[in-house]
């Protein structure tokens, strides 16, 4: 029987990593002969288009303090959006396009979580992942992304992310409960599977982001990209930092790299720099097709990181003291020996060396895990 498979993760406009790994996880199981399409779900407190849940009731961190700080979030992120309307409707409609043409989402989209726990579905596998689904800061319940809605069926949790290296403790039984449904887990990085099967009593592997699931010749294939290198610097930050703007611009006087491309994904920011490019209406192609052509990467993203390391680019991640989720750059550098590549924010520009790096041992490491991770997908769609 042909398996039937239901995924269950993120997209996002204003996030290319989210875009693009929903994206490669459906992709890769269709590459392999499943029948796979991703849930088309809208998610209360952060998509504009969902509905509260009047009827269900779910568990999740809904202290008060919580939901004041989720709806203020909320509210904060509309009043950006509506003041910046245009570069917020180029990024929609970017991603509504990318989607269209490259993802295969159901045909029904659920705007709130009552819609999806009464239907009937029947699907013979269901996936959660990757991303940070798990995630305990998410203004809304996360019992969906525990698959609690599954009446029949086998429950999977491939490369889940609960994105924080620590899991607190008045969240470990609510944790427990779920996760001893999963017909098979496994997590993005080396602390969630700790965590896991510390809640388990059993192990719990590590698998790859599934952006990294697909080889470097599969994604110029998939999006038709050639190889015309750009001379360029690629910045991609997740969040604006000065720091890394002039980092770009120390590497290109070092190595005479002609032009800077800032990918940014921050519609309120106008940014003017002569010699910074800023582009916001790039698609989820063309930053692929970007980075599989430049010359160097700097990036605080997690994506902007696997996308780097994937494509044999030479890069710096900046992070910070202050980011709460650094343990995702740490996870996936130490398994590919390139923690070197982490920048200290603030670290004078004389104290940065750049390393040289063995691009085919890092690919022998790659097509290792990649193997293995494909291999986990296999078995547990048995």
């Amino acid at each position: 029987m042909l398996k039937k498979i239901l995924i269950l993760s993120f997209k996002n406009p204003f996030n290319y990593g989210a875009e693009l790994q929903v994206f490669s996880l459906c992709k890769k199981l269709r590459m392999l002969g499943y029948d796979a399409e991703v849930l088309d779900l809208a998610r209360p407190g952060m998509d504009v288009d969902a509905k509260p849940s009047k009827f269900l009731k779910l568990n999740y961190n809904n202290t008060c303090k919580a939901k004041l700080l989720g709806k203020l979030r909320f509210l904060k992120q509309r009043l950006i959006w509506a003041l910046h309307h245009s570069r917020t409707k180029k990024k929609l409609s970017l991603s509504r396009e990318f989607h269209l043409e490259y993802n295969n989402f159901t045909q029904r989209r659920y705007l709130n979580f009552d819609e999806l726990y009464s239907s009937d579905m029947e699907y013979t596998h269901y996936i959660t992942g990757s991303d940070q689904v798990w995630n305990f800061d998410y203004p809304f319940p996360l019992d969906p992304y525990f698959l609690s809605f599954v009446k029949n069926g086998k429950k999977i949790a491939y490369a889940a992310s609960i994105g924080h290296s620590k899991l607190p403790e008045s969240q470990k039984d609510y944790y427990r409960k779920h996760l001893q449904t999963f017909d098979a887990i496994s997590m993005r990085e080396l602390q969630g599977s700790n965590i896991v099967s510390e809640l388990l009593g059993k192990p719990v592997e590590t698998m790859l982001d599934p952006t990294i699931l697909i080889t470097p010749e599969e994604w110029k294939e998939i999006f038709s990209i050639k190889d015309n290198p750009n001379n360029s610097i690629v910045i991609y930050l997740r969040s604006y930092r000065p720091y890394a703007i002039e980092l770009a611009k120390e590497i290109a006087r070092r190595y005479g790299i002609k032009s800077i491309i800032y990918i940014s994904t921050e519609v309120k920011y106008v940014f003017n720099d002569k010699d910074v490019n800023c582009r916001f209406d790039v698609s989820a192609s063309e930053f692929v097709s970007l980075f599989a052509n430049a010359a160097f990467v700097i990036t605080n993203s997690f994506h902007g990181t696997a996308f780097a390391v994937n494509l044999g680019k030479r890069f710096f991640t900046v992070v910070n003291d202050k980011m709460k989720t650094s343990s995702r750059f740490y996870s996936l550098l130490e398994q590919t020996e390139l923690l070197d590549r982490i920048c200290k924010e603030d670290t004078p520009f004389e104290n940065i060396v750049d390393n040289s790096i063995s691009f085919s041992e890092v690919r022998e490491k790659l097509d290792s895990l990649r193997s293995k991770s494909i291999t986990f997908i296999q078995q547990a769609l048995c």
